[in-house]
């Protein structure tokens, strides 16, 4: 039977599609072309001479070929200052590139990632490249990135100012606990999957890396109780080690194929001394890869009620990052203001503020804590495992507060404690940590009564302790106006009673007055309940 064109069409069809008969198929006219998108670019902060590669990592809706993928960096004008090792790629899905090695000149620069197609680039979205400056005769030891307050360096493994030149006193890290002897066990026998291994330790050439690799013949053969141990991770740890001030590295965190953070990589403190098992001493974390995120924790308790304290931090990506942590006391005085009964955590990554807790020094024996890097693996942590890998250090830097003396913010819901133009006490809503007027430390005690002046630390020749004017409860304002008088001015001295939530009551002794939570004037005793304040590091 001769059939229709109708029916020609339907058998092709059936035997397979247009196609297969040969046809050309153009998209439909509503398709949308796939597209390209940042998920993140680092580095964010550089210290001057030293040799980084950048990292950028992108995601695609479907697959595209670019001429070339960069990660491009302009001073302030407008030069074109890109890492080096631009290269073709096709990109389906997420996409890592890492830039050849490039070295800059103290200062602030825009960076961003680029490709381009058919001739015509397209940018991402910029960002702030910062650059401090490499150590000199001024400045032998770096400050710590972004940590605001006075800080004299304790340790400095890294690039320093010595004899009339730079010096790199990262092979230092070398001598740490770790890098060299016989492979170690891990610390967890159920939950870590690898042994310590010296051999994945090493110099390369202004880092030091710590590499995680397949098991070999050098590596340990845990006893008995542990889960078998198929890679050699690295880890080191200091034989110095600090009670309070602040702590930094900088690291490049390795990339897995999804671009996330791979693997296990670490930056932590832990004590060297202690008669407690962990975590009854403390643990600090200044940054850990789990789950393929940046975390900050801060571990404490029992063995068997352990506690924490921690936050993620999902901007920040693989590649070059600085991770600092400020441990301060947060003096609190239980009849005394030189016992620290608490002290504040605040974490920073590429010098910004990304979170901070304050606990109680019941949460832990405050004794001084050891340095650690490490490069670890385990199945506990959901990281993607990506073997071989390799952390590299930059530096490792300590520092102790300049100043013997801590002053302190004090804040409630309204702001913080201040001082204003001509001397008069105010709440202050911004709470700056740079800001003096804002920070106050105890001064002498009124005989044994336990309350004590409450000196603010102001500018230089500024100094004043916190007063209540007409020495009276209906005075209705305060004042720091006044030198500390001594007991010739009783309104002077104060103390701080715990409330609830960890918050604490700031009251006069000679008006019996408190600090309201509204407004900052001080109200009768008898007017209502008293502010509740919370205290932080100044």
């Amino acid at each position: 039977m001769k059939r229709s064109p109708r029916q020609r069409l339907l058998g092709v069809l059936a035997a397979g599609g247009l196609a297969a008969a040969g046809f050309t198929l153009a998209p439909p006219a509503n398709a949308a072309a796939p597209t390209i998108s940042l998920v993140s670019v680092s580095p964010g902060v550089l210290e001057a001479g030293l040799p980084y590669s950048a990292t950028l990592v992108v995601t695609s809706t479907g697959s595209i070929s670019v001429q070339a993928i960069l990660v491009a960096v302009r001073d302030s004008d407008g030069d074109n200052l890109d890492f080096p090792g631009a290269v073709a790629a096709t990109i389906n899905g997420t996409y890592v590139y890492t830039s050849a090695a490039k070295s800059f000149a103290a200062g602030t620069y825009t960076e961003f990632g680029s490709y381009e197609i058919g001739s015509t680039w397209h940018p991402f979205a910029g960002r702030t490249l910062t650059v401090t400056a490499a150590p000199s005769s001024a400045t032998p030891n770096p400050a710590p990135v972004g940590i605001p307050g006075a800080w004299t360096s304790t340790l400095n493994d890294g690039p320093a100012y010595s004899g009339g030149t730079t010096v790199d006193n990262v092979s230092d890290l070398l001598t740490w606990i770790g890098a060299h002897g016989a492979p170690q066990y891990p610390h967890n026998k159920t939950k870590e999957d690898d042994c310590y291994d010296p051999a994945n330790v090493s110099q390369n050439g202004s880092f030091i890396d710590l590499s995680l690799t397949n098991a070999g013949s050098s590596d340990c053969t845990p006893p008995s109780g542990y889960i078998p141990e198929p890679y050699a991770g690295a880890q080191v740890n200091s034989d110095f080690s600090q009670q309070y001030g602040a702590f930094e590295t900088e690291v490049y965190l390795p990339s897995a194929a999804n671009g996330t953070l791979a693997d296990w990589p670490a930056f932590w403190m832990v004590p060297n001394t202690g008669s407690q098992p962990w975590p009854n001493n403390g643990e600090i974390d200044a940054v850990e890869g789990l789950d393929g995120t940046a975390a900050w924790h801060f571990h404490y308790g029992t063995a068997s009620s352990q506690l924490s304290a921690q936050a993620s931090v999902p901007s920040i990506g693989p590649g070059w990052h600085t991770f600092g942590v400020s441990w301060e006391p947060a003096q609190q005085p239980a009849g005394d203001p030189d016992t620290f009964t608490a002290y504040t955590l605040t974490f920073y990554y590429d010098g910004t503020d990304v979170g901070s807790t304050q606990e109680p020094t019941a949460s832990g024996e405050l004794t001084p804590m050891a340095l650690n890097l490490f490069l670890d693996i385990s199945h506990n942590v959901a990281n993607p495992v990506t073997v071989p890998a390799t952390m590299s250090v930059a530096y490792v830097r300590a520092w102790s507060a300049t100043s013997g003396t801590y002053y302190y913010q004090y804040k409630d819901t309204a702001g913080c404690l201040g001082v204003g133009s001509g001397g008069i006490a105010l709440l202050d809503s911004h709470c700056a940590s740079t800001s003096p007027n804002e920070d106050w430390k105890w001064g002498a005690e009124d005989g044994s009564t336990g309350f004590y002046q409450l000196i603010n630390d102001g500018t230089a020749g500024n100094q004043s302790c916190l007063s209540v004017q007409g020495l009276s409860k209906s005075a209705g304002a305060l004042t720091t106006g006044y030198t500390c008088s001594g007991t010739s001015r009783p309104d002077q001295y104060w103390k701080l009673t715990a409330s609830t939530g960890g918050t604490y009551q700031l009251q006069d002794y000679n008006s019996k007055l408190y600090l309201t939570d509204s407004s900052g004037s001080p109200v009768q005793e008898a007017a209502g309940s008293a502010t509740n304040w919370n205290v932080f590091a100044g």
